[in-house]
């Protein structure tokens, strides 16, 4: 049987985000344009997470020759209104819930850098129709793409060793899907 996440995860965000410095930024007006500076080596966790009251966050870039190493477990989490993200060749992994719920963030592409993409990495993302895996990721973690709905294909490299638990069920949109011999390990309800 297919479960669903455990709720204590929003509750978590909630908790660690309150009274944020971000909580609500950019609700009035047009949205927030984040630009990470060059000499950030990580994004933290919980940085732009929020649940009751997100930050109207509608773009997320990183400054030219940035040296990012990580997305942080939650760093996203629930930024509804992000519509677009360049992630840089410097980063190398993706966290656990990082995007998750971002419903407006419509196609991804995940650099030849990035080794993992954690649990829970862009569950909910409704409006993701298209994602393009670097040829560097050897694991796709547990709901990784759960009810990604607009999502219609979608190649895993060669890379790729392991796909988690439900990484991509839910995803009823999705109508073409290549899995390399390399894929050892594909978790139930994966599709």
């Amino acid at each position: 049987m297919l479960e669903k996440p455990a709720a204590q995860t929003a509750k978590e965000c909630a908790d660690l985000s309150a009274g944020g410095i971000f909580d609500r930024a950019g609700i009035e007006g047009d949205g927030v344009k984040v630009v990470i500076g060059a000499n950030v080596k990580k994004i933290p966790a919980y940085l732009f997470c929020s649940i009751a009251s997100a930050p109207n966050i509608v773009s997320v870039a990183f400054a030219e020759g940035s040296v990012c190493e990580s997305i942080g477990n939650y760093a996203f989490y629930g930024c509804s209104s992000l519509t677009s993200i360049t992630i840089p060749d410097s980063v190398t992994s993706i966290g656990n819930y990082a995007f998750y719920n971002c419903s407006s963030l419509t196609s991804i592409t995940i650099p030849d850098s990035v080794t993992s993409i954690g649990d829970y990495a862009f569950y909910g993302c409704t409006s993701l129709s298209s994602v393009v895996i670097g040829d560097s990721v050897t694991s796709i973690g547990d709901y990784a793409f759960y009810n990604c709905s607009s999502l219609a294909s979608i190649e895993i490299p060669n890379s790729v060793t392991s796909v988690g638990y439900a990484a991509f069920a839910y995803c009823g949109s999705l109508a073409s899907i290549e899995i390399p011999g390399s894929v050892t390990s594909i978790g139930d309800y994966a599709f």
